[in-house]
């Protein structure tokens, strides 16, 4: 099968006040052959508005403008609703705060293009800054015990990670996904708000038989939590919620299920000291919240005005 012509791959980025990482995110976007009237930017209610910037320094990008942050999940599903009705055959999902290499795109629209199983696959992810050092070869999952690694994060790259591999789940920072696959798979799950809608997707594609892969030939640098931040109390309460749901939703019950949601708790009020001991009292709240709002069925940001004052 002959790999798509990158002028017409479909970019769908989710920005929030990240105006300066989405311009060098959408610099190294162009170098690497994305065509500008290809990318859909939807802008999650930054403020201040991002149109005016973004327009004199790329005109021909496509701008969804929200009225609110509506999370990273509705961002894209609406951007990838845009691009889809557009004629889109193929889909990169990429971060405000992703960089990519200049022939991370072409490697990725190759390896997709050459096996039609696959739903979706996803470069070599490194911490943007860094020496090279890893943040994601793919995603290793634990379904029942609500644990999901980033395979290689923090690994100094010396070559171990080279050969391409099928994966559980994919890094949603940046992620090539063919269109008849979400089609059929379907949007990624609203409710997360954020965190966890992207191993949501690559679980359900799995479970309808596509599969997903590593691509190690292409490579892209994240600056990591740009939004939120790395120790935010709103994205530690929803990384603790959403990885609940994440379980909920793909666990067929059973006693391995209840021993499965047993650990995750354990584990949970394990962290819950962890972070007393190290003073972090707003952190130990978040995850606490967390759990208490997976058990009150509740999803969304309702936390996150309260949340966001505790940091």
């Amino acid at each position: 099968m002959t790999a798509p012509d990158l002028a017409e791959i479909a970019t769908v980025i989710v920005t929030w006040n990240q105006g300066d990482r989405l311009l060098a995110c959408l610099s190294a976007l162009e170098a690497a052959g994305a065509a500008q009237e290809r990318i859909w930017i939807v802008d999650n209610g930054s403020q201040p508005p991002i149109e005016a910037r973004l327009r004199e320094r790329f005109p021909r990008v496509l701008l969804l403008r929200m009225e609110r942050n509506l999370g990273f999940a509705a961002g894209h599903n609406a951007g990838v609703k845009a691009a889809l009705e557009a004629g889109a055959r193929t889909l990169f999902l990429l971060n405000d705060d992703a960089f990519v290499e200049a022939d991370a795109l072409a490697a990725l629209a190759e390896a997709l293009a050459a096996d039609p199983t696959l739903a979706a696959v996803s470069p070599k992810v490194y911490y943007d800054g860094s020496e090279r050092i890893i943040q994601s070869v793919g995603v290793r999952v634990d379904v029942e015990r609500a644990a999901v690694r980033m395979i290689g994060s923090g690994e100094v790259d010396r070559g171990q990670h080279d050969a391409p591999a099928d994966r559980d789940a994919l890094f949603g920072c940046a992620m090539l996904v063919r269109a008849a696959a979400w089609e059929q798979v379907g949007p990624l799950w609203e409710p997360f708000f954020n965190y966890a809608e992207e191993i949501d997707w690559c679980l359900r594609a799995r479970e309808l038989g596509w599969r997903l892969r590593y691509i190690p030939q292409a490579a892209v640098w994240h600056h990591t939590s740009s939004s939120l931040g790395a120790h935010s109390p709103l994205r530690q309460y929803l990384i603790t919620r959403n990885m609940l749901y994440l379980r909920r939703r793909h666990t067929r019950g059973g006693w391995r299920a209840r021993v499965g949601l047993a650990r995750a708790l354990l584990s949970n009020g394990r962290v819950i000291a962890r972070f007393l001991r190290l003073g972090q009292p707003a952190l130990a709240r978040a995850t606490a919240l967390g759990m208490l709002d997976y058990w009150l069925g509740r999803t969304g940001d309702a936390r996150a005005p309260d949340l966001s004052l505790r940091s």
